[in-house]
């Protein structure tokens, strides 16, 4: 839960503003629990990219997809997704 300060001198870009420029599969893990990131955020991904791109939602909150089973299964599902896009 620790950033470097230099982070407060980039200005706040939003990654929906450029989610119509991507042309290549993209894959999106859901933290259905997420203490700090919008659901809205995700939704609107997903009226953009619509087929380019794969949403998996996990019943966690936003740090638990990095511990235990919880990251083990996201990083299968990441090599997956690698796996049937770019090989």
């Amino acid at each position: 839960n620790e950033v470097c300060a230099r982070l407060i001198l980039i200005r706040h870009l939003n990654p929906i503003d450029y989610a119509d420029k991507i042309d290549c599969p993209a894959l999106f893990q859901i933290c259905e629990n997420d203490q700090f990131v919008s659901t809205q955020s995700y939704v609107k991904a997903e009226e953009i990219l619509g087929e380019k791109a794969k949403f998996i939602k996990y019943p966690i909150g936003h740090f638990d997809i990095y511990k235990g089973e919880n990251f083990k299964q996201a990083v299968k599902e990441q090599i997956k997704f690698l796996k049937e896009n770019f090989s």
